[in-house]
């Protein structure tokens, strides 16, 4: 073999051992595509437009969603990760990481646009008039218990009024 590396089937760099007796690791696995920002802190960002049947197969088509009408602001913690699905509607979305100012990118949102993000990042979405976002879970604690409560309370008005 010649000196350097070669891509194989697994994404694993093999390193050709090109200095003689000195043993190398022979496999190198390579880093995920991330944007790195200035500091010890990195961030990972990917925005694809998935076909229908692959948002499908995701079962993005059962996330629950949120619709929005006002440009908003959210936060990705260090090593929390975030998923969006674009479901309706278009704008914007201006990704920063928040310990440097040096990178940001933008980039415009249409039905079908799936974002998928480690932070930490703050995400600020420009809505052009309405959209409808899905997301793969409950990701904000309070929206899930604020729904649970929701429930009980009606469930026990209505167990209340059939008593009566």
């Amino acid at each position: 073999p010649t000196c350097g590396f070669h891509l194989t089937s697994q994404k694993i760099a093999r390193v050709h051992n090109c200095f003689g007796k000195q043993n190398f690791p022979p496999y190198l696995p390579l880093k995920p595509l991330s944007l790195s920002m200035i500091g010890s802190e990195s961030s990972t960002i990917s925005i694809t437009n998935p076909n229908p049947d692959k948002a499908a197969a995701m079962g993005c088509r059962d996330w629950p969603q949120q619709s929005k009408r006002v440009n908003f602001v959210e936060t990705c913690q260090t090593d929390q990760s975030l998923t969006r699905y674009v479901l309706d509607g278009t704008g914007s979305l201006e990704i920063v990481n928040p310990n440097s100012t040096t990178k940001t990118r933008k980039t415009r949102l249409n039905p079908g646009t799936l974002i998928e993000v480690e932070g930490p990042l703050e995400l600020t979405w420009k809505i052009d008039d309405e959209m409808i976002i899905l997301t793969p879970g409950f990701e904000q604690g309070g929206s899930f218990v604020a729904v649970i409560v929701a429930m009980v309370a009606i469930c026990g008005a209505l167990i209340a009024g059939i008593g009566t």
